[in-house]
């Protein structure tokens, strides 16, 4: 194994609905085609990889999927929450605002436990719009 470290990054799609309750124009529900880009930093295994890109989409896949055509809603969000659940929507409930970064630090959160040892770094991208992203960094090891 060697000792310096390298980057990888991939990238992730799925279509997505959320609401941002309160917020003037984001309060109404709408959508998104949002990317993710993983990055990990660490060293290059004596295969010559940080890791294998189809380990990491094995790992991101059931992500996606939990994202993919559902409508992400803040648990905190009654009125959405309530009507999304009445109607048997797809719904991805999360302990905080479906924001841009709130976003990117779920997929980091899921995905962190769940990566081989040696890494020293995971960061998730998330680009909502084609101009707007938002970060999330993780420490690993």
């Amino acid at each position: 194994m060697s000792m310096f470290v390298s980057e990888i990054s991939k990238t992730f799609r799925w279509e997505m609905g959320h609401r941002l309750a309160g917020h003037p124009l984001c309060g109404n529900p709408h959508g998104h085609s949002y990317a993710a880009d993983i990055h990990l930093k660490g060293p290059v295994q004596d295969n010559g990889m940080v890791m294998d890109y189809g380990d990491l989409s094995a790992l991101m896949k059931p992500l996606v999927a939990q994202l993919d055509h559902a409508f992400a809603v803040d648990q905190a969000d009654t009125l959405m929450g309530e009507f999304l659940r009445e109607n048997g929507f797809r719904i991805l409930e999360l302990p905080y605002p479906p924001t841009a970064e709130n976003l990117a630090r779920w997929l980091a959160e899921a995905l962190a436990p769940q990566l081989p040892s040696g890494l020293v770094q995971l960061t998730v991208v998330v680009r909502e719009t084609a101009h707007t992203t938002a970060q999330h960094t993780v420490a690993l090891g």
